[in-house]
């Protein structure tokens, strides 16, 4: 679900807006601040509350790749909770290989595309979608070193690389005016259900089930439409709740405090209250750095002489109006 809402927005607003240095503040200052806050409280919290020592040789290395957002957990953790320091954040790895790969795509698109035909994406698509089976039928087939291998594919984007194009896909096709998408969360819900638990596990049958699900990702996110603003007054807690939860859990399997409803309530409002935390703190003041900086000024046009009756005798012509409709705005 991440990878096809990252898709989706990600060229829905790289299409309004192609700037690559933009595109590349506005993606950093969205990743790295909320991610260093997280780090810093989960090694504050993991000496505290769980008596985990980080004065060692290893934490250097591995603080500095964390920073990064080259994810991995070390092996002075590899015990600690359910032997991941947190488990959600594998992603962001691939996140931002996606964040490089999308002006590619977009380059190769304005390239080899003619009007706005969706041919290159569908070729992407299906691409990606055969180098996913690929890759899931060859890791048997690497020997001694296989799980060193295993561990490049997962972190490489290339097994999800489908996932993200469906949701670029699902963007360009506009299905969230589709009336069978728009409000049908509940039914889209249910077919991934059924389909995920009676159609058996096969490389080929699991690439459906995350299709369906791409599918069903989009109609929940367009199904009650302003809820999400309506309750949380436009704080943005996703990425929060996203970064925090897996930290959480971790620290309450390594204290053994599991097996309760309680205890999962617990997790849930600490999750959000730490996310409102990063957002209200750390993301949203990073964000509007971000936008306050202004963009290089372009060069005044020179002044031209014209006529008076030829300004009155000339109209705008359709790519004029088209190209003035088209300017891309900060947002």
């Amino acid at each position: 679900m991440f990878f096809v809402m990252s898709g989706f927005l990600l060229s829905a607003s790289f299409e309004k807006n192609s700037d690559l240095n933009r595109y590349s503040r506005n993606r950093i200052s969205r990743i790295y601040p909320g991610l260093w806050a997280c780090l810093l409280l989960t090694i504050i919290l993991f000496w505290v509350v769980a008596d985990q020592n980080f004065l060692r040789p290893e934490t250097i290395p591995w603080l500095i790749a964390q920073m990064a957002g080259l994810i991995y957990t070390p092996g002075f953790l590899d015990s600690f909770g359910y032997g991941s320091y947190n488990g959600s954040l594998w992603t962001i790895v691939v996140e931002l290989q996606f964040y490089m790969v999308l002006p590619v795509i977009y380059i190769l698109y304005k390239k080899f595309s003619k009007g706005s035909n969706n041919k290159l994406f569908y070729f992407l698509f299906v691409l990606s979608m055969g180098l996913a089976i690929l890759l899931r039928f060859s890791t048997e087939f690497f020997g001694a070193h296989k799980h060193t291998i295993n561990n490049l594919i997962r972190y490489s984007f290339l097994p999800y690389a489908y996932i993200f194009i469906a949701g670029i896909l699902l963007q360009r096709l506009k299905i969230w005016q589709w009336r069978i998408i728009r409000g049908k969360a509940l039914l889209w819900m249910t077919a991934f259900l059924i389909y995920k638990y009676l159609v058996p596990s096969h490389p080929i049958s699991d690439i459906g089930s995350m299709i369906l699900l791409a599918i069903c990702t989009v109609s929940l996110g367009y199904s009650l439409p302003g809820i999400a603003t309506r309750y949380l007054k436009n704080n943005d807690l996703s990425y929060g709740v996203y970064l925090y939860h897996g930290m959480l859990l971790a620290i309450l399997v390594e204290l053994n405090i599991i097996g309760s409803m309680e205890y999962f309530i617990m997790v849930l409002v600490l999750t959000f209250f730490l996310a409102w935390l990063s957002y209200k703190y750390i993301e949203a003041p990073a964000m509007n750095w971000n936008k306050r900086r202004k963009p290089k000024q372009l060069p005044a046009p020179q002044q031209i002489s014209v006529q008076p009756e030829v300004i009155q005798a000339r109209t705008k012509t359709e790519p004029e109006i088209a190209l003035t409709n088209f300017i891309p705005t900060d947002r």
